[in-house]
């Protein structure tokens, strides 16, 4: 029935967006000087980006490597990939995205496990992990006086508290966030 149908088109419309998520913000990290690595992932350029989601697999689990990371969230997930790593200087960035444009069942669940993703940290402080959340929800987050949605905002603030190398950012936060450490770090 067609009411079938919009339910299973709603539930998969965070997948339609990443893309174009992905494409917003590596255009961010190129205008500012960062490459897309598509080898050797730790050279002497440190302003770099990898996708390991998109096709960055085996460079993904080198960086684990290098770095004894332990990726706690991907145990919780079964193994899921980042969206991103990249670095600036000597520090490290895993990067998890999403594109939601109002709340409700696979969006609920999308949008905490983007909270959970900043709720984890590694025994080297130069690791960070940085949600990405775009779109119309990322605004409603912060301005909601909804109980559900203040609760989801007040859990990625705990986390972030917790975990202060951590970063919880949209689309306005994550263009300040790159020049700044881009500023701090090269």
């Amino acid at each position: 029935s067609n009411s079938i149908l919009q339910v299973v088109c709603d539930s998969y419309s965070h997948k339609r967006n990443s893309k174009t998520t992905i494409v917003k913000v590596c255009d961010v990290l190129e205008s500012l000087g960062f490459t897309h690595k598509e080898s050797e992932l730790f050279g002497s350029n440190r302003k770099h980006y990898i996708l390991p989601d998109k096709g960055d697999k085996e460079l993904f689990a080198s960086f684990k490597r290098k770095y004894s990371i332990v990726m706690e969230s991907a145990k919780n997930e079964q193994g899921k990939l980042p969206d991103m790593v990249f670095s600036v200087g000597e520090h490290h960035f895993v990067v998890e995205m999403k594109s939601m444009k109002g709340s409700g069942g696979g969006q609920d669940k999308q949008l905490t496990e983007v909270i959970n993703f900043i709720r984890y940290s590694e025994d080297n402080p130069k690791i960070h992990y940085i949600t990405y959340l775009d779109g119309e929800y990322s605004n409603l987050l912060h301005s909601s006086t909804q109980p559900k949605i203040r609760r989801q905002y007040e859990d990625a603030v705990g986390c972030l508290k917790a975990h202060p190398g951590n970063f919880f950012v949209n689309t306005a936060g994550f263009e300040v966030l790159m020049k700044q450490l881009v500023k701090d770090y090269s």
